[in-house]
C-alpha cells in the first residue's frame, strides 16, 4: 500500500510503485549518523539512531532528542533510469536504501553512492557494488531540507548550515554543544 504521507509533493518521482515486487519508493529516510554507512554486506555500528541490526533506544540519545535528526527528505531519481535502491520499501526483489548520512550538508553537490545506484544525466548518483553507502539529505525546495528531530519537531535545515554542525545533528551521543541553526 502506497502511503501518500511518505512522499514529497514537490518530487515528481515520489511514491513510484516498484511493479515487480509490490513495493514503492518514498522521500524520507532515517538517519544513520555522520559517516559512510559501510560497504554492502557489512554491519558497522553507526553514530545515528538507525542502522542495520541496531538496538539503539531513545534513552541512548544523550545529545537530546531536539538535537538529533531522526529522518530527512531525499530526492528520488527517475524510474526510467532503472532500479535504484534509494527510498525503496516493501521491495522483495532488491534491497532498498532506507537510511541517509549527515556526513555532508543538505543538497550537497557530492553525488549519492552505494549499491544498486543508477547514473543518469545530471543525476547525483554513483554506481558501485562495494562502496560504502552515502545517501545525502536533499530536496527540491529552495535552500534546504525538512528534517524530523527526535522530539517529533520538523525543522527546515538550511543547505548553508556548517558541515560540522549538521554532522553533530546526525549523531545520537556525540556530546556536542550545539548553537543556533
Amino acid at each position: 500500500t502506497i502511503l501518500p504521507a511518505l512522499g514529497c509533493p514537490s518530487d515528481p518521482n515520489s511514491l513510484t510503485a516498484i511493479a515487480a515486487s509490490g513495493g514503492f519508493r518514498l522521500n524520507y529516510l532515517l538517519c544513520s549518523g555522520d559517516t559512510s554507512q559501510g560497504a554492502q554486506g557489512t554491519r558497522p555500528q553507526l553514530s545515528g539512531m538507525f542502522y542495520p541490526v541496531s538496538r539503539t533506544k531513545v534513552r541512548d540519545v544523550t545529545d537530546g532528542t531536539s538535537n538529533t535528526i531522526m529522518a530527512s527528505e531525499i530526492v528520488l531519481p527517475e524510474v526510467s533510469l532503472g532500479f535504484d535502491g534509494r527510498g525503496s520499501i516493501g521491495n522483495s526483489i532488491h534491497s532498498g536504501q532506507m537510511t541517509f548520512t549527515a556526513l555532508r550538508p543538505p543538497n550537497t553537490p557530492v553525488g549519492d553512492k552505494g549499491p544498486q545506484m543508477v547514473q543518469g544525466i545530471n543525476e547525483p548518483t554513483h554506481q558501485g557494488l562495494t562502496v560504502p553507502a552515502e545517501i545525502h539529505a536533499r530536496s527540491l525546495h529552495t535552500g534546504g531540507v525538512h528534517c524530523l528531530m527526535g522530539d517529533g519537531a520538523v525543522r527546515f535545515i538550511s543547505e548553508n548550515i556548517n558541515t560540522g554542525l549538521f554532522q553533530d545533528l546526525g549523531t545520537r551521543a556525540g556530546n556536542e554543544v550545539l548553537g543556533e541553526y
